[in-house]
């Protein structure tokens, strides 16, 4: 029943979720005839991003429920470039640590190209640097680095918060 309650609900929240993120896209859109003040424009930039942040991890709920009925680990692998989505991450993530007056970046690799599914790794990348920047005292760091050969891609995201223990 609680697998159940789960799913119905995540979807149930994706619905308005959606809606609030199309309309606060628009809202966002240049309009000559009606301009948005820049504290204006902020404020919806928050709710836009708050709003992903929110449907990413109503999709997590879907995703682990789904793993729970017995629904295997579905992936849709494409070519993709993990520097440019590390780049974005931290972007994304930049108001977070801000909060926190914590310094963010990225560093490594222009390119690291890479057969992945897109979503996966934007979802692995948000819980690693809400983790970091969550665990990192204030003033303190994360960096997102991202190594590429030809035959490796590796992904980090180093902080100075309290660590992990090797377990």
């Amino acid at each position: 029943l609680k697998d159940e309650f789960v799913a119905l609900i995540s979807h149930d929240l994706r619905t308005p979720l959606t809606s609030i993120i199309g309309y606060t896209e628009l809202a966002l859109e240049d309009d000559e005839e009606a301009p948005l003040d820049p504290e204006r424009k902020s404020y919806l930039s928050v709710v836009s991003r708050s709003s992903e942040r929110l449907l990413r991890l109503v999709d997590d709920l879907l995703f682990v429920a789904r793993l729970q009925a017995g629904h295997g680990l579905e992936l849709s692998l494409t070519e993709l470039d993990l520097a440019t989505i590390a780049k974005q991450s931290v972007v994304e993530a930049q108001p977070r640590a801000d909060a926190k007056q914590l310094t963010l970046g990225y560093s490594g690799a222009d390119t690291a190209p890479l057969l992945a599914d897109r979503g996966r790794m934007f979802q692995l990348l948000d819980n690693l640097l809400a983790n970091a920047v969550k665990f990192t005292p204030e003033n303190g760091a994360v960096e997102v680095h991202v190594e590429s050969t030809p035959d490796t891609v590796v992904l980090e995201v180093r902080d100075t918060g309290i660590g992990m223990t090797p377990e």
